[in-house]
């Protein structure tokens, strides 16, 4: 039976994403009456992870250009005998990486809601060479100092000039070190990378481009942009243990989101999923808001979703989904969880990187025997046949590694496709600041959602003070560990 909702609330909030769900923790603890509600039967919103009836119902709903983020939607199941129950599937719709040094993790540790979470690590990465290169397939990325001493494939003045780079990198906001680098700071990261001092060659180039700072294109980030990026990868290291980032199990932004809304219900926050906000009438005193229920309440600040206050930009990200059957030991050799970088104009005309993240049943989103692949790119006139191109060359490299044995398959079950389309930034609000937008920027990691929910916080208490931090109860059975 539904909970009856109170007639006035300090905040209510319209969707159950990552930062919709964050800021309601840091409202819930930090001593506001907070009213959480999604238009969705599940968590999660645009940042859920879906079972596989679910993500049936999603697809269907998502196939036209729609209000939402999420447009373009196709779902085929190849090979349904041999796919398992519908609830042994977490299909995250809007996939990030965790680095070990990131600000959600700084929330997750201050708040001790990482307590309702487990992660597992992603110890390695690669980069796609094609033939013709000094290296080709699936190269290694180093992941730090220990691997560029135990490479065999480098000579000894490579390795220190891969090294003399780490420690700049490590180092680049020194005094010092940033007089080297301030010049150029508008150079594309790879030409600086391939100029002296550092002169590297154009697969460790490549690598440190589009696999440690996950760049787009050759000119999409800037040597002032990037170093910060490198900076983060390499000091993520070593954090819990040697590997610069993980996966949330259970299905990433889904599974996270879930974990802030428990602690903001356990402060008092209230939840009614499938109910939709109608509108929101703001005035001096507060914002009347109303839902399709016929219920209506009043609260001092109105949070609602990007589709309904402030639309999508033109920037959209094409997004293909696999679930495989068969050995991907060859592409995730240790762990559970691995990154495959494409750089641009590998995978025919594409312009655009691809990036592959390969997850295992260890991740607790798919059976045993079976993996996710999650592939994504900018948008552009060849961006499908990347993505396409780049499922078949993981295909490749994955059967080939066991050739000679016998029977060796590697099977497709289920394929979806779809765009995710980037939020316009929120213009000014309503009159009285009642109304605020949420729209995190559509990146790689999940440090956006902590900034956004962030920058409400700071709208709704008049101070970004007391964001997430560690209150007494926290510290209740607190031990030692992530």
């Amino acid at each position: 039976m539904e909970e009856s909702l109170a007639n006035i609330y300090d905040v209510v909030i319209n969707g159950t994403g990552l930062p919709e769900s964050i800021l309601a923790a840091a409202c819930a603890r930090s001593g506001k009456s907070v009213l959480h509600v999604d238009t969705n039967e599940y968590y999660g919103s645009d940042w859920a992870a879906l079972s596989l009836k679910e993500l049936e119902t999603w697809a269907k709903a998502h196939q036209e250009n729609g209000s939402d983020a999420f447009t373009s939607a196709t779902l085929s199941i190849h090979d349904e005998s041999s796919l398992g129950q519908a609830r042994a599937y977490a299909i995250d719709l809007s996939p990030r990486i965790l680095y070990a040094k990131s600000k959600l993790i700084d929330v997750l540790v201050s708040s001790r809601i990482s307590r309702y979470l487990d992660f597992k690590s992603l110890p390695t990465t690669w980069v796609y060479q094609p033939e013709g290169n000094e290296e080709c397939g699936l190269v290694k990325v180093p992941a730090g100092r220990e691997d560029v001493f135990t490479s065999d494939k480098w000579d000894l003045l490579t390795k220190r000039r891969v090294m003399k780079f780490l420690k700049f990198a490590i180092d680049y906001d020194n005094e010092e070190i940033r007089r080297i680098w301030e010049g150029k700071s508008e150079q594309a990261l790879p030409v600086f990378l391939a100029a002296p001092p550092f002169s590297l060659s154009p697969v460790l180039v490549s690598s440190i481009t589009y696999a440690i700072a996950l760049a787009a294109s050759p000119e999409a980030l800037c040597v002032q942009d990037a170093l910060p990026l490198i900076h983060r990868h390499l000091t993520s290291l070593g954090i819990y243990g040697a590997f610069p980032t993980m996966v949330p199990m259970y299905g990433g932004g889904g599974e996270l989101s879930q974990a802030f809304c428990r602690a903001a219900a356990v402060k008092g926050a209230t939840y009614v999923l499938g109910k939709r906000t109608v509108s929101q009438n703001a005035t001096e005193e507060g914002v009347e808001v109303a839902f399709d229920s016929g219920e209506t309440v009043k609260c001092g600040t109105y949070v609602g979703s990007v589709s309904g206050l402030t639309g999508y930009e033109d920037s959209v990200t094409l997004r293909k989904v696999f679930v495989v059957k068969g050995d991907c030991k060859a592409l995730v050799p240790t762990g559970d969880a691995a990154i495959v970088a494409f750089p641009p104009g590998t995978l025919g005309q594409h312009a655009q990187s691809v990036i592959a993240q390969i997850h295992g049943s260890g991740t607790g989103e798919c059976p045993n025997g079976q993996w996710i692949w999650y592939l994504s790119t900018r948008g552009g006139p060849d961006a499908v046949d990347a993505l396409n191109q780049a499922s078949i060359v993981l295909k490749n490299e994955a059967i080939g590694s066991v050739a000679g044995e016998a029977a060796v398959t590697m099977d497709f079950l289920l394929e979806l496709s779809y765009t995710e389309r980037s939020p316009s930034p929120s213009g000014s609000s309503d009159k009285v600041s009642r109304i605020i937008t949420l729209t995190p920027d559509l990146t790689t990691d999940y440090d956006a959602a902590v900034d956004c929910a962030r920058f409400a916080y700071g709208r709704i208490f008049g101070t970004e003070e007391g964001f997430m931090q560690t209150l007494e109860e926290d510290l209740a059975g607190d031990e030692d560990g992530f």
